[in-house]
């Protein structure tokens, strides 16, 4: 295979409609399946109203960035169609909790006297997380694995695959109106390309040089979250907790580099750009009421 790597690192907000609409800021308040993706301590995050020893979450999302001209943020207007989903669950018992989560992007882009090219990436996990000192500390630990498959016209090009571990931590002190949440996750690698076209080469596979391992960076990340309400944020109560509440929120985001690696457009469109040259540090933020 050819001496460079394809990067799936997404900096695009996913998820539910409430991490979108909270700018992707959901380290901090990190709750059951829906910010699983966020935190791998989210499954053991129960809702103020979760007071039997079982209870269930589970989140399913769609979304299809139709008026994007640069969905990646990397300078280069594509014509490229994607459309991304994610579902997960969650099952809670006393302090433990189980959770699965998966997510799909699939990109499709036809370059200059090619045919359609679609890239299909599918990234699941699974975790376990555990509440302590009275429910005010929640960890969890998952793995994750990742899987690309690449698509011109009706030939599937290649597959290859990865995995690798995750944790986070939530802290919440009872009665108090914030929270802090941490996480890290280490890099998904995989190597082994699986060449599915007769006829293809590493060099050569309609036209296409393939990579030879795909990544996802390590990623470290923390956040902070403030809710203002009549009552504590971090309190039990019984019942549906009927009162206007506003919470602040905001992430710190450092993302590994990336050796020798492509992005995703760049290889559709025949055109290779480098991306994951350094480290990177972002933030993230917002506001809901």
């Amino acid at each position: 295979a050819q001496d460079f790597s394809l990067e799936l690192y997404t900096g695009a907000v996913l998820g539910s409609s409430r991490i979108i609409g909270m700018g992707g800021a959901s380290v901090a308040p990190a709750e059951g399946a829906s910010a699983m993706s966020a935190n791998p301590a989210a499954p053991g995050v129960r809702a103020e109203d979760s007071l039997d020893n079982w209870d269930w979450t589970f989140h399913l999302d769609i979304m299809t960035p139709s008026q994007s001209a640069d969905f990646d943020n990397n300078g280069r207007p594509e014509d490229e169609k994607a459309l991304l989903g994610g579902g997960g669950a969650t099952l809670q018992y006393k302090e433990w909790a189980l959770g699965f989560d998966a997510r799909s992007v699939t990109r499709t882009q036809t370059p200059v006297g090619q045919d359609p090219t679609a890239v299909d990436q599918l990234l699941g996990s699974v975790q376990l997380a555990c509440s302590f000192w009275r429910d005010q500390i929640v960890v969890g630990v998952g793995a994750r694995a990742g899987t690309l498959t690449v698509r011109s016209g009706d030939a599937t090009l290649f597959e290859i695959n990865g995995s690798a571990l995750e944790t986070g931590m939530v802290w919440k002190p009872t009665d108090q109106a914030f929270r802090v949440g941490i996480t890290g996750s280490l890099p998904v690698a995989g190597s082994n390309v699986q060449i599915v076209t007769p006829g293809c080469t590493p060099a050569d596979c309609l036209g296409y040089r393939l990579p030879a391992r795909v990544i996802v960076p390590w990623q470290i990340s923390t956040g902070f979250a403030w809710r203002w309400g009549q009552t504590p944020w971090n309190r039990r109560v019984d019942g549906f907790r009927d009162e206007p509440e506003l919470t602040l929120a905001g992430d710190i985001l450092l993302v590994g580099a990336s050796d020798n690696a492509y992005g995703i457009e760049g290889f559709l469109a025949m055109d290779p750009q480098r991306v994951g040259i350094s480290t990177t540090l972002s933030a993230r933020a917002g506001i809901e009421y």
